[in-house]
């Protein structure tokens, strides 16, 4: 049964998604070094290790648009459950994984799963929040990439000690994800934040691509953005750890 999510409630469900996004990179950090591991890993170079810690961002971009596309003519919590099921299967694949081609597609195919709401979270967040709170809320939210990431480390690491293996806080973490994805679909779906009507149609793709590249604001934006989470998630995967 459907129920009407309220500002607040949205608030905690969208940041809490946000940060196991970042938890994720988290809990693979936290267990590189057992990967490396010849007795109690997959004996991974540096090189294949390093791969494992950026190989999702092949799915974020190859797929972030459409994602973004499509959310004017289908709701946004119903592309959400959708790509969080998905992200679900891949933490559990990745949970399953015995060797080093079976993670790197694993990791590959979750970004697919995570973009959905990457994309989608933000402007979720600004439609919920009062007019006069918007930059309060946005920062709220994005607070969860330095909470997501420290809360994998000690997620991951606790785990996998606990259990003495290195795969199951992925499947711990597959299960978070499902729930998250059954509370997206049990939300009542708002017509509202559906930009489009059923009649009317978008602008193309790649015309809607060309308006944001003419935006000089929003590309640096964009750029200072990337370099954030460049050197963020470098320091994070490596400096920890290495």
């Amino acid at each position: 049964m459907a129920w009407q999510i309220s500002s607040w409630a949205a608030l905690i469900y969208l940041t809490f998604t946000n940060m196991m996004i970042y938890a994720d990179r988290g809990i693979l950090a936290s267990v590189i070094k057992t990967l490396e591991s010849s007795d109690e890993g997959m004996g991974l170079s540096n090189e294949e290790a390093g791969s494992l810690g950026s190989i999702f961002m092949f799915g974020f971009m190859l797929t972030g648009f459409f994602f973004a596309h499509y959310s004017q003519m289908k709701h946004p919590f119903t592309l959400i459950a959708g790509g969080l099921f998905l992200w679900s299967l891949t933490a559990l694949g990745t949970g399953l994984s015995r060797n080093y081609w079976e993670l790197a597609v694993a990791r590959g195919v979750s970004g697919v799963g995570e973009v959905s709401f990457a994309c989608l979270g933000p402007p979720l967040v600004l439609e919920y929040a009062p007019s006069n709170k918007k930059s309060t809320w946005i920062a709220v939210f994005y607070s969860a990439i330095a909470l997501g990431a420290s809360f994998g480390y000690i997620f991951g690491a606790s785990i996998a000690y606990y259990f003495n293996a290195w795969y199951y806080p992925f499947y711990f973490e597959a299960v978070i994800i499902f729930v998250l994805c059954l509370f997206a679909l049990s939300i009542e779906k708002d017509p509202t934040l559906v930009a489009l009507k059923e009649d009317s149609s978008p602008l193309s793709l790649g015309k809607q691509l060309k308006i944001l590249f003419q935006n000089a604001q929003y590309v640096f934006i964009i750029l200072g953005f990337a370099a954030y989470i460049f050197t963020f998630g470098g320091i994070s995967f490596w400096v920890l750890f290495s």
